[in-house]
């Protein structure tokens, strides 16, 4: 399955709910572009601990590599 735009912001949406920050935030556009690039987001935040499954929900939307899926449902679905 290929990854659609649509599924893309949806990751970086309910990243955001549920973290309150968008998941490639930096200091400067330069370095959000970088981090958009380099798939640099951070997953750790103790502070706000959420679900194993919103968290495998996020990584899915977000995934760089749409050809590999990594969530048994969406393996299952292609």
């Amino acid at each position: 399955p290929k990854i659609c735009a649509w599924q893309w912001a949806l990751g970086v949406i309910a990243y955001q709910f549920l973290y309150g920050k968008p998941p490639f935030n930096a200091e400067t556009p330069l370095q959000i572009f970088e981090n958009i690039l380099n798939f640099n987001i951070s997953w750790d935040h103790p502070e706000d601990p959420i679900s194993f499954q919103a968290l495998d929900f996020i990584k899915c939307l977000l995934q760089p590599n749409p050809e590999v899926p990594t969530n048994s449902y969406f393996a299952s679905k292609g």
